[in-house]
């Protein structure tokens, strides 16, 4: 699924959250997201709020190695 600033969460801890609030807010499970879900895509509107918000990212993930 490609997901904008305004998509809705509809599962995982953040459901019922919109993608810009998440992004700002929990970026790693945007990361996690990302890594894990084989459907989970942004879109350019996501991707440039994901990359303004880029220094947030504290995830220490196997894969992203």
């Amino acid at each position: 699924m490609l997901y904008s600033p305004k998509s809705v969460f509809s599962f995982g801890k953040n459901k019922g959250q919109i993608v810009k609030d998440v992004i700002e807010n929990d970026i790693d499970y945007i990361v996690w997201c990302l890594i894990e879900i084989d459907d989970f895509k942004l879109d350019l509107d996501s991707i440039t709020l994901f990359i303004e918000n880029k220094d947030s990212v504290s995830i220490n993930h196997s894969r992203l190695k």
